[in-house]
């Protein structure tokens, strides 16, 4: 019984992401994917999905960036459903090259607690995943965070 406790308690510590979020594959520009569990390794990931047409969407991404730059929290930017050209021009006119971006088509999101976008996960080991849904502003962000993330 203690066994079985400790197994639990240590997957609850190493594995921050919910079961279907964490089971999503999620491609990179080249096309490979990779479930988004695999790619998460700081104390703090952000997942936000966004898409180019969503103006709450581009407003969120150079401050997310920025906090991902300076080391605060990880950031998976998962792209809903626009071609990746689309994507790359509005990344290169916004001057966001530098944003971890990763792709999924809308149809892999059945099953998946993104009722719109942006949505946003925060996950922070040993603490329960947070869902954002709609525009996040940097100090909503800033509450969900640890006090040392």
């Amino acid at each position: 019984m203690l066994h079985s406790l400790l197994l639990v308690l240590s997957l609850m510590l190493s594995a921050p992401f919910p079961e279907a979020l964490g089971d999503l594959p999620v491609r990179d520009w080249s096309g490979a994917a990779t479930p988004l569990r695999d790619l998460g390794d700081h104390e703090v990931v952000v997942v936000n999905f966004w898409a180019v047409w969503c103006p709450p969407c581009r407003d969120e991404l150079p401050w997310l960036l920025a906090l991902h730059e300076a080391g605060a929290v990880q950031l998976l930017a998962v792209n809903v459903g626009d071609r990746e050209g689309d994507v790359a021009r509005f990344l290169s006119a916004e001057g966001l090259e530098a944003l971890p971006v990763r792709f999924v088509a809308s149809r892999a999101l059945r099953g998946i607690d993104v009722p719109g976008l942006p949505t946003t996960y925060v996950l922070t080991h040993g603490r329960q995943p947070i869902a954002h849904y709609g525009p996040l502003t940097p100090d909503a962000l800033r509450a969900y965070l640890p006090e040392d993330p």
